[in-house]
């Protein structure tokens, strides 16, 4: 298991648990709702990145600008051997643009 998938799990576990502790009412909600809204400011260099890549290949390919839901749709839908790819290399990589785009070539119609 990646680092990608290690963050998503852990990032599941911690909303579990936040949603445990407030049907317990036993006051941790408030700790695990601050260690996920920390990952989360954690994320966005990384998901501010993916989002401007994601936003080029598909202007490249379609002549239009996606709209935030269809680039989040995107996100979403990338398969996690990319998504691995991109966090080992980073989003701004040169193979990683390409698989980028290569995959909303051949999986979407605009």
């Amino acid at each position: 298991m990646g680092a990608y998938e290690n963050w998503k799990e852990l990032k599941k576990l911690l909303r579990v648990s936040l949603d445990e502790s407030v049907d317990n009412n036993d006051g941790a909600d408030k700790h695990y709702l601050m260690i996920l809204k920390e990952m989360e400011k954690m994320e966005e260099p990384q998901n501010k990145e993916m989002r401007n890549r994601i936003h080029d290949c598909y202007y490249d390919i379609f002549d239009a600008k996606p709209s935030d839901s269809k680039i989040q749709e995107i996100a979403d839908d990338l398969p996690e051997g990319l998504k691995q790819h991109a966090d080992q290399w980073g989003w701004g990589d040169t193979e990683v643009g390409d698989l980028v785009y290569e995959w909303i070539r051949d999986n979407l119609n605009g």
